[in-house]
């Protein structure tokens, strides 16, 4: 018994000690840092052209070493120009966590500074839209997201996450718009073709569907098979049901469309399950 508890004692000391760094992450940030470490693996393995931007950050890899490293480096720092770029990076790093007030505080530092820099303005609105977007204030997400664009046009993301939430709001065909202007800067994406195809099977234009979508998808390619099949089950094509519940779609937003299938065309008038 004595034994135990001194191993107890010991894991507590353990337990209680902090890193080095001086930094702690708690149970939320921590939840909210792997969310987007996950989110950044599952767009690397689809390849898909849009998420190109989304690169590398050392702050996903090794948080509190590196909010550390930046903290550290921004005491020494007597040039505006890093102490800008620290800023910066702090807010990204804050955002990753879901420490929201302090990623925008840091964004507030560095943004009169970075006026000829469009690109990093656009990703600071961009971040904060999508803060906005989550707490389901459409309003400031929507301006945000705008923002983001008006400093760079060619910000997917962004345009990929304005697309999606008018698709949310029910306003198909502005979504369209927006996509529309991704498949004008990055013409291979999948993604933008696969969100359209939703688009036209929500506004029952099943013509569009396939000839705007469809056709111009790879035969091979996941968003083909399953734009079909949605398709195909709208037109009451017979065994198409079955074959959906057969398929296995491991993407989340494969996987949300597919089960949005099953439970709008599962059952029939009578309460029994299609065929």
């Amino acid at each position: 018994m004595v034994k135990i508890i001194a191993v107890l004692i010991l894991l507590a000391g353990c337990a209680s000690k902090k890193p080095k760094t001086g930094l702690v992450l708690t149970v939320d940030m921590r939840n909210n840092l792997f969310r987007h470490q996950s989110y950044f693996e599952q767009m690397k393995e689809l390849r898909e052209p849009v998420f190109v931007a989304l690169g590398e950050d050392k702050c996903l890899l090794a948080w509190e070493q590196e909010v550390f490293a930046l903290k550290e480096k921004l005491k020494r720092s007597k040039e505006n120009d890093d102490r800008v770029n620290i800023w910066y990076r702090l807010g990204n790093c804050y955002n990753y966590v879901g420490q929201y007030e302090l990623s925008f505080y840091y964004y507030d530092l560095a943004l009169p500074a970075l006026n000829k820099r469009a690109v990093e303005k656009s990703t600071i609105s961009y971040n904060i839209g999508r803060v906005y977007h989550a707490r389901g204030n459409v309003v400031l997400a929507e301006s945000y997201y705008q923002e983001a664009i008006q400093y760079n046009l060619k910000n997917n993301l962004a345009l990929v996450n304005l697309a999606l939430l008018y698709s949310e709001q029910g306003e198909f065909k502005r979504s369209n718009q927006k996509l529309d202007s991704i498949l004008r800067n990055t013409p291979s994406s999948r993604l933008a073709r696969f969100f359209q195809g939703l688009n036209y099977f929500h506004l029952k234009d099943y013509k569009s569907l396939e000839s705007k979508v469809i056709n111009r998808l790879a035969d091979t390619s996941t968003e083909k098979a399953l734009l079909s099949l949605a398709r195909d089950i709208a037109r009451e094509r017979k065994g198409a049901y079955q074959d959906l519940k057969k398929e296995d779609f491991d993407f989340p937003w494969f996987k949300s469309f597919k089960n949005y299938l099953l439970n709008k065309f599962g059952k029939s008038a009578n309460g029994k399950t299609k065929v």
